[in-house]
């Protein structure tokens, strides 16, 4: 890795965020005085103060066309002769910062596509841009600097510390405990906005997919341990401790997604240096491979838990494909074996390998699964399919 492609990407990044709270807090301001102007106070109904933002929002707009040279409804409206002038005024000074913020932008991408994990990883994933490679080695840096990819999940805001969420903390808890989470909400916001982009455009890639099983799974243990989940709007003030929100089941799924991107970049990072430690040789998904995903592999997959990728091999055509996607995901200490009758694992397992030839499968214990041990001294049983399907080590996502 170039040590100087990082530190330009790092010095146009902190530039663009210069650039970006300028215009944020420009809008802001307009928005601000506009509503006041137009008679907004914290003391009218909910109606009235609703009714005053949505014209102040429909006046910014109007200028932000007219400053464009298209034209608007409003363009002729009283309210806009009034307030328009200084409108354009306040658009128009901005203008200056929003040039430079996209020269940044287009700077950042073109310096994150040398970087060698680009072509390597990032390119081959839907929703995942080089911008969004940019930010995150505009804000962790050199990813060689991480020792283990639960450092590089730290940094960037996705750690458990103790049982407790970076950012989870209590208010009253003691400035000692809050400089061990070293938790930036920045930070945090700026990799929540990567994985919201990679979640909405991953489509059928491993990413979504597993956002869309963590999901389920959230679900399952939320009714599990006897909470209901509800739209916010929907819960109880009295009795809120009984029920969660869609949204934080929302919150949750993405954040695991987002933690698995990361794992998966800093292997691919890692992958160039010499000597790299085992956990760098682990598998990557390889997302084109997940585009033409078969009928039912996706909706057989929902509902697993947190755990284990395989890769197959695509030799077998369609049902190796199955067994590539519908294993995506196998519940800790559950993997895979067809014998086991209460697992989801099981299950999944018979129905990716049903279509496999006859004679290619095998029981592989945890003692001889690729010459690893389990972690944690659990009992693993996997189906392998011999010189074909899963030809992979595990490789555990926590």
């Amino acid at each position: 890795m170039s040590s100087e492609i990082i530190d330009s990407i790092r010095d146009w990044h902190r530039k663009r965020c210069f650039a970006m709270e300028n215009r944020k807090r420009a809008d802001l301001s307009l928005g601000s005085s506009l509503r006041s102007w137009l008679g907004w106070r914290k003391d009218l109904p909910d109606e009235d103060r609703k009714r005053i933002a949505t014209q102040a929002d429909q006046l910014i707009d109007c200028g932000e066309k007219l400053a464009k040279g298209k034209p608007h409804d409003l363009s002729d409206t009283e309210e806009f002769q009034n307030y328009g002038p200084i409108i354009l005024v306040a658009i128009n000074a901005r203008k200056l910062t929003d040039d430079f913020e996209k020269i940044a932008h287009k700077e950042m991408e073109r310096l994150a596509k040398l970087l060698p994990v680009w072509s390597s990883f990032g390119e081959s994933i839907r929703g995942f841009g080089a911008v969004s490679l940019a930010v995150i080695v505009g804000e962790a840096g050199d990813l060689n600097h991480y020792s283990s990819h639960s450092k590089l999940w730290k940094r960037m805001g996705l750690a458990v510390m103790d049982g407790v969420r970076q950012g989870g903390l209590k208010k009253t808890s003691g400035k000692d405990l809050w400089i061990e989470h070293g938790y930036s909400p920045i930070r945090r916001s700026r990799m929540w906005n990567i994985g919201d982009t990679l979640m909405k455009g991953n489509q059928t890639g491993p990413y979504r997919t597993a956002y869309l099983a963590r999901k389920d799974y959230e679900r399952e243990r939320a009714v599990a341990n006897g909470l209901t989940v509800a739209p916010a709007a929907k819960i109880p003030a009295k009795t809120r401790e009984l029920f969660i929100s869609d949204g934080q089941i929302h919150l949750r799924s993405q954040r695991y997604m987002e933690k698995r991107l990361l794992k998966h970049l800093w292997q691919a990072w890692r992958r160039a240096v010499p000597g790299m430690p085992e956990l760098a040789m682990y598998p990557l998904p390889v997302s084109h491979r997940y585009i033409d995903t078969p009928t039912g592999a996706v909706s057989a997959l929902r509902g697993l838990p947190k755990g284990r990728i395989r890769r197959a091999d695509t030799k077998n055509s369609d049902a190796a494909k199955v067994a590539e996607v519908a294993i995506h995901i196998v519940p800790k200490g559950r993997t895979g074996s067809a014998t086991s009758k209460n697992t989801n694992a099981a299950k999944v397992a018979e129905v990716a390998t049903s279509r496999l030839p006859k004679g290619q499968m095998t029981d592989a214990t945890s003692k001889n699964t690729n010459g690893r041990k389990p972690r944690g001294g659990q009992s693993i049983h996997a189906h392998k399919a011999v010189g074909q399907l899963l030809p992979h080590p595990l490789e555990t996502v926590s």
